[in-house]
């Protein structure tokens, strides 16, 4: 991935502003042309560094033929090629907006209920999912984004899950923490600078409580990425509500689901390592949705955006 830049033209200064404002770029000029404010603008280096990185382990994953391996490390599989021959429950895997059986028809038996194995080629069509969706999703507005979301309150009431409907409300107040933008006007320069944030891309999520996990998906999704959430039997799941996803309006491919029963393969493939090390990127310890908590994940779940317009 590289840096992005792009030059805007027009008389109307304002509707020049909205519209550099609404697009997904490093770097936006108005009425100029790569005019770098006197040495003033700071390019984002370490986050592109960080997207290319992902870009190369996603690259790596795609090549390996690794399915047959992956489903050695399961110690309770059963392949299944008519599913109707089963009375147990079962957990498909779920992207591009509906439910997949796993590429190799494998699942695992817990508590009577069958789960999906994911394996390295369903990996690769979830990531393949999520990054369709960013595109999709990272271009709407923050309120678009939230009022989207905020169908999923009164579903969250009508199936019994009032605190997850609370945590729904909560978060629509971080819409002015998003959409802050703070501008200054270099004199020696001779340019106005603004300054905001873009979404960095697909995050992956894994947690054991599901009140956590509904928070932290929703900061994350307020901010314009899109999610994997990872889980085997000893984390939180969201197949529950995947309905509810898609029918209060959310795009295929910004939320998407991977179980398997040895979570250190997808953690492997998906975090290059412990998703305890790998989360520590986006959040700190604390679960609260206050204005103070939010900002930091707010800031190390997008990178910087500047918007360059010449003073007259």
């Amino acid at each position: 991935m590289s840096i992005s830049v792009v030059s805007i033209w027009s008389e109307n200064i304002v509707a020049a502003k909205n519209f550099a404002l609404s697009l997904n770029k490093h770097m936006v000029f108005i009425n100029s042309h790569m005019e770098f404010a006197g040495g003033r603008t700071v390019l984002p280096y370490m986050d592109i560094c960080f997207l290319n990185w992902k870009e190369y382990k996603f690259n790596t994953i795609c090549k390996e033929k690794s399915d047959m391996t992956d489903l050695a490390k399961s110690k309770n599989r059963m392949n299944i090629l008519n599913i109707s021959e089963t009375n147990c429950l079962i957990y498909h895997l779920f992207y591009d907006g509906m439910w997949q059986k796993p590429t190799q028809n494998t699942y695992w038996k817990h508590n009577d209920i069958l789960w999906a194995n994911a394996t390295n080629s369903d990996i690769v069509r979830c990531y393949e999912s999520a990054k369709k969706g960013f595109e999709i999703w990272s271009a709407k507005s923050v309120k678009s984004r939230i009022e989207i979301l905020s169908n999923l309150e009164s579903m969250l009431n009508s199936a019994g899950k009032p605190v997850l409907a609370a945590i729904i409300i909560r978060c629509r107040n971080l819409e002015k923490i998003c959409l802050k933008v703070t501008g200054f006007t270099s004199v020696i320069a001779k340019v106005e600078m603004m300054h905001n944030r873009i979404p960095l891309g697909v995050i992956i999520l894994k947690e054991k409580n599901e009140n956590i996990l509904f928070i932290r998906l929703l900061q994350t999704l307020i901010t314009g990425n899109t999610v994997i959430v990872i889980n085997d039997v000893n984390s939180c799941n969201l197949l529950p509500y995947c309905e509810m996803f898609t029918t209060c309006g959310i795009p295929a491919g910004v939320i998407n689901l991977l179980s398997c029963e040895n979570i250190n393969v997808l953690e492997n493939r998906l975090c290059s390592g412990q998703y305890s090390d790998y989360i520590k990127a986006f959040f700190d310890k604390s679960t609260t949705t206050s204005g103070q908590s939010y900002i930091k994940s707010y800031k190390n779940l997008t990178m910087s955006k500047q918007i360059v317009i010449p003073s007259k």
